[in-house]
């Protein structure tokens, strides 16, 4: 008896990689239909100068952005539901993560209770 079962696994996550590809956000949130957008992007990203690159990219690509950057490392249930407000009232159709983890996993938190409502608690374990 063989110890684990081969098989297929399709990820359909597309990942872009490479200098200057934030310079092709744009063209890649159009390809997706992308009209307006939450940009979710920690504080030092905004310090750094990378958030205002990517909303004029964005922008010059006619995608709408708002930005949300109140949160911290390990984003909690409280900073996951100030995002969800935030887009929400802005009516977007769409997110884009800006950086590493923290961005990351606080844009899929916000698409979560977004999508299917809620908070993040009513989905604890």
């Amino acid at each position: 008896m063989e110890a684990f079962r081969p098989f297929d696994f399709l990820l359909r996550t597309r990942v872009v990689f490479g200098a200057n590809s934030l310079g092709r956000l744009g063209d890649l949130a159009r390809e997706l239909g992308f009209t307006r957008t939450l940009l979710v992007a920690d504080p030092g990203l905004v310090s750094a100068g990378h958030v205002e690159r990517a909303t004029g990219v964005l922008a010059n690509a006619d995608i709408e952005v708002a930005g949300f950057h109140e949160f911290d490392a390990n984003p909690d249930s409280r900073m996951v539901e100030a995002g969800r407000v935030a887009a929400a009232s802005r009516v977007i159709d769409s997110l884009v993560a800006l950086g590493g983890g923290s961005s990351l996993d606080c844009a899929k938190g916000i698409n979560f209770v977004l999508t299917n409502g809620g908070s993040m608690r009513d989905y604890r374990g």
